[in-house]
């Protein structure tokens, strides 16, 4: 903290595409250029309303996605623009704890009550196959995409992994 990080507990760590790393803690986000951090949070701007953060991750697009313990999710556009997405918007929880890109663009978000994805048009929509299987409050600790296009949903609980091709789960 005496060098910059807004907390001790780092909870996402990510390289951007450009070399710089994005650091999360409970306390809020930060950068890392190799030299000095830059806090984005709302105690310096207000404009980065938000405080913890949980996951961090880059689109195609290079918008910085990050989740949030209780605040949903904030992309951070080139421009410096940030669009919020929570439960009023629709997706299933504010506790956002995982976030990754399809093939199509849709960012897909993983959270502590729900799995979801948010379209290039900013709509949101739940994946098919969830209800079929009993899991439309799944909690989801990671996701990621494959070079085929699926989506591998892992979770806290032992034995569970899903995946999602062909549009079912």
């Amino acid at each position: 903290t005496a060098d910059g990080l807004p907390g001790m507990t780092i909870t996402a760590i990510m390289q951007d595409k450009k070399g710089y790393l994005y650091i999360g803690t409970y306390d809020g986000l930060v950068r890392f250029d190799g030299v000095e951090f830059i806090n984005y949070t709302r105690t310096l701007d207000p404009k980065y309303d938000f405080a913890s953060v949980r996951a961090i991750f880059q689109d195609e697009a290079e918008n910085i996605w990050v989740g949030h313990n209780d605040e949903g999710v904030s992309c951070i556009k080139p421009s410096g623009e940030i669009e919020m997405f929570n439960m009023e918007t629709g997706i299933p929880n504010n506790s956002v704890r995982a976030i990754c890109e399809d093939k199509d663009h849709n960012i897909w978000l993983g959270t502590a009550a729900g799995l979801c994805y948010i379209t290039p048009s900013k709509k949101i929509v739940t994946p098919n196959g969830l209800s079929e299987l009993g899991q439309e409050k799944i909690l989801v600790s990671k996701l990621y995409c494959d070079t085929a296009g699926r989506i591998w949903i892992s979770t806290a609980l032992e034995n569970e992994l899903f995946v999602y091709s062909n549009r079912k789960l």
